[in-house]
């Protein structure tokens, strides 16, 4: 039997995210997912586009909320740019 140092229940964005952020560390990982597929509930969001984030700069987007000091750290220290470059491909705005 294979042995895994990280093992990740669940085969949503999170634990894609999680998995993805584990095995840049050359970490043996293991994402294990009940369903048939990976992410199915992404397909939910953007009207079945697949929304992954918001492309406007952050100080733009930070408008949209109403509690702007809690989330200012979180979106300045992990931008939408950074989760884009976690991915090998072109997006489509």
């Amino acid at each position: 039997m294979k042995e895994y140092d990280i093992a990740i229940i669940g085969g949503g964005p999170a634990g894609i995210m999680a998995a993805i952020a584990a095995s840049q560390n050359s970490s043996n990982v293991i994402l294990l997912e009940k369903n048939s597929q990976l992410g199915r509930k992404l397909l939910l969001t953007g009207g079945g586009r697949c929304n992954i984030t918001n492309s406007k700069p952050i100080k733009q987007l930070l408008t949209f909320f109403n509690n702007k000091n809690f989330l200012k750290h979180s979106f300045y220290s992990f931008t939408n740019e950074d989760l884009l470059s976690l991915f090998d491909f072109d997006f489509v705005e």
